[in-house]
């Protein structure tokens, strides 16, 4: 019976793992707000463009749309971006957010939303 229930368990574990290529969601605050999210399958990840120890001359080139680009064609369907504490937050107030910094961050996300990446 024990080994009948794991079996059980198992199967409907599987059956609920399965993922769409897409997901539409409703955003319960905004109604009629719908958005895609793309399978988050196979992504890579972007290190030492927003870090800590990393070159601001750096935030607007380092990845372009054209990089997305081609990430996108290599056949992944994800960034991941690490930020650092420096990046997001004002070093003399931690309590604020650095703006200008976010700026670039933004930027930098929303070309790889553009390319069609998570």
């Amino acid at each position: 019976m024990k080994k009948l229930f794991i079996l059980l368990f198992v199967t409907a574990s599987f059956i609920n793992c399965r993922k769409k290529q897409t997901q539409n969601i409703q955003n319960p605050v905004e109604t009629g707000f719908i958005f895609t999210i793309p399978t988050l399958s196979k992504g890579v990840n972007l290190s030492n463009w927003f870090n800590d120890y990393s070159d601001p001359s750096q935030y607007n080139t380092r990845f372009t749309a054209s990089s997305f680009q081609q990430i996108k064609s290599a056949g992944f369907t994800y960034v991941r971006v690490p930020i650092g504490n420096s990046i997001l937050y004002n070093g003399a107030n931690p309590s604020q957010l650095n703006t200008v910094h976010l700026q670039k961050v933004d930027a930098g996300i929303q070309s790889a939303i553009n390319a069609g990446l998570g």
